[in-house]
């Protein structure tokens, strides 16, 4: 498991979805994510429960949960008695993905264009003074 990248090592992920997220599943969850997008876990690698549950420093049932939801998303392969792998994306996969983003993008660009104006939000007693 290569674990030197851009976004950081391993633990640094986890460290930083610990501080973000309310239950244990989340938090390893979005580790988990953040671990394979950014390259920590490899396209094929297989992922033990075992093992992420210490890396991650969790009992395995909220690493359960976090791989159940990664299948979801299709992130993570699961097969029954064999465990789970990061999943590997066809070229097609990543250039529908790519086209989708490319027309949410530009559906919500359009709509805050819409609700762009020129004047000024009044301050509240929330805001700080100009």
């Amino acid at each position: 498991m290569a674990e030197d990248h851009a976004a950081g090592t391993l633990a640094d992920i986890v460290a930083r979805a610990h501080s973000r997220y309310t239950t244990v599943e989340a938090a390893a969850t979005a580790a988990l994510r953040d671990a394979i997008l950014t390259g920590v876990f490899q396209p094929g690698e297989r992922l033990r429960q075992q093992r992420l549950a210490e890396d991650l420093m969790v009992s395995r049932i909220p690493v359960v949960g976090a791989l159940r939801a990664l299948e979801q998303e299709g992130l993570v392969t699961l097969v029954p008695h064999r465990g789970a792998t990061v999943r590997i994306l066809e070229p097609a996969e990543i250039e529908e993905t790519y086209q989708l983003r490319i027309l949410l993008e530009t559906f919500a660009l359009r709509k805050a264009l819409g609700r762009i104006t020129t004047r000024r939000p009044e301050s509240s007693p929330t805001s700080p003074a100009r």
